[in-house]
């Protein structure tokens, strides 16, 4: 390297603006000798002082393409790689880095999504199909700075009787269509969990779903153009997506405001403010309304609930990685810490008057839970895990609270809170509320 540099250099090569730098044994051996003399060759030509831009970092194990790597020594590598204490991205003189190798090799003469056959194990950030692995999430956080963007595809959950589920979910990877699963424990059917059905739909992101009377649901989705789009549950039909404006990059929230026939819709806005529009009965406010957001601005979707009547709370994590809450009751109240230390959206239900159960994604990938009895918030409490979503969750009564999370292999964990305790998790769903 140090040759081919000096060699240009004499021939009158220009650099132009930044070097672009090809860091693959760096990455590899996880050691900044190579980018320091780099550095030093540099400084002995032209390029002298110039940023460095890290544009291939991501390819297979060695030049003979045998695959070795296991998951987890990729993520250990993208781990250094974007450690601003001691890794790749806390040399002075690296200003950008990109990944190379984003998505596993996909055998493009397939009549379905597979990976290319006998292709050696690579360390694209995406399977074939658009399933993340570990160092997704890990690239993500770093990229993003921390936001909780990362963790935006978990399940949504709702109840409109106390023998009720609705559980809907995005597709896994590419699939982005909207699916649902439902119990009805009031009948006398022996296995009251539905089959799994789809709505279609197209999104990226989670799926925020509210039930304003019995027989009646709501979803609300981010689309591919970033608008919320939604459909609608009559009790005999789903009504086609139809799209409600607004920009976001997060999931919305959704919620029925309690003795009232009024729907809260909540977003995350591009300028990480929390904006609110709502129905009332059948007509829409006039657009979206921007209500703020606690100090630094949101920085996760938002979530939203109502546990009595005419009122309405709303939830999303801070700057500070704390979860944060506004209060509508006549008006809104301030912005207010409930504390916690979340890298996911927050999920919450309520169990009946000014009861509030708060869920998030904790940092060490485990579920968390404060509840509110209307005396001031408990302390958190791990549920265990892990997940790599947000959680979503429900309570059909005072006495059961149905949780859902995307474990790591990303199927759909469910676990339930009883006044006996909590269940442990379950990939296949434990059986919902009977009379």
């Amino acid at each position: 390297m140090e040759r081919y540099v000096k060699l240009f250099d004499r021939a009158g090569g220009q650099f132009g603006s930044a070097v672009s730098w090809h860091a693959y044994g760096a990455v590899r051996y996880r050691s900044l000798l190579s980018t320091d003399d780099l550095v030093t060759t540099l400084a002995a030509t032209k390029g002298a002082g110039l940023p460095i831009w890290v544009t291939e970092a991501g390819a297979h194990v060695n030049d003979t393409r045998v695959p070795g790597q296991t998951e987890a020594e990729q993520d250990a590598q993208v781990r250094w790689m974007t450690d601003t204490g001691a890794g790749l991205a806390s040399h002075d003189a690296i200003t950008r880095m990109s990944h190379y190798h984003m998505r596993q090799e996909v055998d493009t003469t397939a009549s379905s999504c597979q990976p290319k056959a006998d292709f050696p194990w690579d360390t694209g950030l995406v399977r074939a199909c658009g399933e993340r692995r570990p160092a997704w999430y890990t690239w993500c956080l770093a990229a993003r700075q921390g936001d909780a963007a990362c963790y935006d595809d978990s399940p949504g959950a709702a109840s409109w009787g106390p023998y009720r589920l609705d559980v809907f979910w995005r597709g896994n990877g590419d699939d982005a269509a909207i699916y649902r699963r439902w119990w009805d424990g009031s009948t006398k059917r022996p296995s009251p969990w539905s089959n799994v059905v789809t709505l279609g739909g197209a999104t990226s992101s989670s799926p925020a779903v509210a039930a304003p009377a019995a027989k009646r649901l709501e979803v609300y989705v981010r689309g591919i153009d970033n608008a919320v789009w939604h459909s609608r549950y009559d009790g005999a039909a789903w009504a086609g997506w139809s799209q409600l404006g607004g920009l976001t990059y997060a999931s919305p929230a959704a919620s029925a405001r309690k003795g009232t026939s009024i729907v809260d819709v909540f977003i995350r806005g591009t300028d990480n403010a929390i904006h609110h529009r709502y129905r009332n009965g059948t007509t829409w406010s006039s657009g979206w309304a921007s209500i703020d957001a606690p100090p630094g601005g949101a920085t996760s979707a938002p979530a939203a609930v109502s546990n009595s009547t005419g009122k309405i709370d709303v939830f999303v994590r801070g700057a500070d990685s704390a979860i944060w809450r506004r209060t509508w009751t006549t008006s809104w109240s301030p912005w207010t810490s409930v504390g916690g230390a979340a890298t996911s959206a927050p999920a919450v239900t309520s169990r009946g008057t000014d009861r509030l159960d708060l869920f998030v994604r904790g940092t060490d990938g485990q579920v968390y839970r404060s509840l509110n009895n209307g005396g001031g918030w408990s302390g958190w409490v791990p549920l265990g895990g892990p997940t790599v979503s947000a959680p979503a969750a429900v309570a059909t009564s005072a006495n059961r609270i149905d949780l859902w999370v995307r474990g790591t292999g990303n199927a759909l964990r469910h676990r339930v809170w009883q006044p006996s305790g909590w269940s442990g998790w379950s990939d296949t769903w434990f059986a919902g509320p009977r009379p």
